[in-house]
């Protein structure tokens, strides 16, 4: 009865439209139609205010979310963000629901259903991925559905955290749940609850957020009644049906205004688990007239590791560009993807068997983004879009997981927002990316946690939060710098760290534009044994504010630099942690910026003087900072000659390049060298 992977991938496509609810919706004046289009909107509003304010968990409160109202077979019609892949993967399991349980007598879809949901092989990226749906009725009818989602910081896996770093298979990644029905006439089931929370290792956590989910998806059921109560049935049920049409109509517009064609892009991971390992994930974006069909096809194969997707998820991943830019304008809704495809073959990391693990997925829905972004660059350069569709790609930076028990002497186990939310913006194609702008998964609603927040409910203090110097990618428009912070274990004799949800601490997985830089690889620092409490307590002036500061001050300790995902670790009290979100990629020649915006970087503290000196090539006064702008041309040009003597053709570039290759043990989760082909069996347990 599961669905396979064909079959949960054209649920992602919008169901037959019905000509009646067709008719119906074309009836309504544009003047009215516009006016109730922004009536769901607020719904969907306040279901958001309502569900970040009723959570516990640090995802839910700072806006990781999706709130939506869907029709009555399943299709995503209006929307709040959040997440913009949840709009995608939220629909699946309400079409499974419609598809396998409405007409079951033993199960059935009734006025006042609550159902639940977190298996990702019916939806959700992974585990943590949950969400709650109603069915909404009216004079007896089924009209639409009722959605909530948000990221679920544990998930009873093999490590703490929802993210398992250790997981081989999907039986090591915690509890999983298919659609199912947790509650009748309005109220929870307690034995479902009591299932639910004694799965995992913080159960006060999912009694709050399963009743957050729950209490938000009521609330929009409740005001879409209202709804319908106002206006009809039909009215209603033509509304979303028609939203949903004329935005398939208007993507396929855009994209029929771009050149046809064909381009490629790249991205190297490097990591499988945490072990050193080079993965590739290629794509390949072909656009025929009104469609887009982004092929996978050359990325590495499945592993042991849980670091997989889904088709769907793919879909969902590719839906982070393409929401958050390439289609702003039009609405989150399943019409904006009914013209876009994905092909992941069968035995790759995008398409493994359905018992791979993929508890580490979210970091390869930014590779994906970031491939996505550069490709639709291309095809979108010379198009009327241009402004909004050409940027510069967004990596990841460390998420840092605390798990053990706080200062309050209970259980926690949850994700510090601050160094995943704070990422560097992309350059853009007539402007500099915006610093620390937010969450690539959510850049439209993404906040981080206060001090407060973190320190009153995990066992930390933190030390500081600031804007990390030089983690922009250089370009004639740079990217946004990222944030960084510094934490102290406190008030327990130990925690368990762990930095699964991040890529990019040797390997660069941004990519700059048109000569842009990528912005640099950031490490975890991790320093054991530090005096830096006895510091605090005596308010010594070397207590760091930075990176630069806590490396060059060095306080007493074990030093050690790890990478970005790295197993669960066991710190003591006093152990000091840093975890820097990485900027965003840069677009264009360093060497076209303007020298008075570089020399303002550096005033600002966003780039080194070496930076400006060595890669932007600016002469200027070292009291002052002004800029001389006649040794500053000259600089350039003698780079611009020096590029020059440097190059050689392309023919004679792939032939040497072509030589290369990386050391044997690197290439274990790569595939065959250069291709990525499948070269062992992976065998799951």
């Amino acid at each position: 009865m599961r669905p396979t992977w064909k079959e949960i991938l054209a649920m992602l496509k919008p169901e037959p439209y019905p000509p009646d609810e067709l008719d119906w919706g074309y009836k309504i004046p544009r003047g009215e139609y516009e006016v109730l289009i922004e009536r769901l909107q607020n719904i969907t509003l306040e279901g958001q205010e309502i569900f970040t304010r009723s959570g516990m968990t640090s995802f839910l409160r700072m806006g990781d979310t999706i709130v939506g109202i869907l029709t009555a077979d399943g299709d995503m019609a209006v929307s709040w963000m959040g997440l913009y892949i949840h709009a995608v993967t939220g629909q699946p399991p309400i079409k499974f629901v419609m598809k396998n349980w409405k007409d079951n007598p033993s199960v059935g879809v009734r006025d006042g259903d609550i159902f639940y949901v977190n298996d990702p092989l019916y939806g959700g990226m992974h585990l943590p991925d949950q969400f709650a749906f109603m069915p909404i009725f009216h004079d007896g009818g089924l009209i639409a559905w009722a959605i909530a989602g948000t990221h679920q910081t544990e998930a009873g896996g093999i490590d703490p955290g929802g993210f398992c770093l250790s997981a081989t298979t999907r039986y090591s990644e915690g509890i999983k749940i298919p659609p199912i029905k947790i509650g009748e006439n309005f109220t929870i089931r307690d034995d479902m609850m009591e299932m639910m929370m004694h799965a995992v290792r913080t159960p006060r956590l999912v009694w709050a957020d399963v009743r957050a989910r729950v209490t938000t998806a009521d609330r929009v059921r409740t005001r879409v009644k209202e709804l319908c109560q106002e206006k009809g049935k039909e009215t209603t049920k033509g509304l979303l049906r028609r939203i949903i049409k004329e935005t398939e109509e208007a993507a396929r517009k855009r994209i029929t205004s771009l050149n046809d064609g064909t381009t490629r892009a790249v991205i190297f991971r490097e990591t499988s688990g945490d072990t050193p390992a080079m993965q590739r994930i290629f794509c390949t974006l072909h656009k025929q007239g009104d469609s887009l069909l982004f092929d996978f096809t050359g990325t590495s194969p499945e592993d042991d590791s849980p670091f997989h997707q889904f088709p769907h998820h793919v879909l969902a991943s590719v839906a982070l560009s393409i929401f958050a830019y390439s289609f702003y304008d039009l609405p989150v809704c399943t019409g904006t993807l009914a013209p876009i495809d994905v092909v992941a073959p069968e035995g790759c990391m995008l398409n493994p068997h359905p018992d791979a693990a993929c508890s580490v997925s979210p970091p390869l829905g930014v590779v994906i983004h970031s491939l996505v972004n550069i490709l639709l660059s291309k095809l979108g350069y010379d198009s009327e879009y241009r402004q909004f569709m050409v940027q510069a790609d967004i990596g990841q930076g460390a998420g840092l997981t605390i798990s053990g028990i706080n200062q309050h002497g209970m259980f926690v186990a949850d994700l510090l927002p601050t160094t995943l939310h704070g990422q560097g913006q992309s350059g853009r194609v007539d402007r500099d990316g915006t610093d620390t702008f937010g969450f690539g998964y959510c850049p439209s609603t993404a906040k981080t946690s206060n001090s407060e927040d973190d320190e009153e409910d995990r066992p930390i203090i933190r030390l500081y939060t600031t804007q990390s110097i030089n983690t922009c990618g250089f370009g004639k428009h740079r990217g946004g710098v990222g944030v960084e912070s510094g934490y102290v274990v406190y008030g327990t004799p130990y925690v368990a760290l762990s930095t699964p949800a991040a890529s990019g601490s040797k390997v660069p997985l941004g990519q700059g534009l048109f000569g842009g830089y990528p912005p640099p690889p950031t490490p975890v620092i991790l320093v054991r044994d530090s005096n830096i409490l006895d510091l605090m307590k005596n308010g010594d002036p070397d207590v760091p504010s930075d990176r630069v500061e806590l490396l060059t001050k060095r306080l007493k300790g074990n030093y050690l630099f790890k990478g970005n995902n790295l197993m669960p670790t066991v710190l003591k009290e006093g152990d000091v942690m840093v975890g820097t979100c990485i900027g965003g990629s840069g677009y264009g020649d360093a060497l076209e910026r303007d020298p008075n915006a570089v020399m303002e970087d550096v005033r600002k503290r966003i780039i080194h003087e070496w930076t400006a000196k060595n890669v932007y090539k600016v002469a200027y006064d070292p009291v002052t900072l002004d800029v001389d702008l006649e040794h500053t041309e000259e600089l350039r040009r003698q780079e611009r000659e020096t590029r020059l003597q440097k190059g050689k053709p392309y023919k004679e570039f792939v032939r040497e390049w072509a030589q290369k290759k990386p050391r044997e043990h690197i290439l274990s989760s790569y595939g065959s060298w250069p291709d990525a082909g499948k070269v062992r069996e992976i065998r799951r347990i």
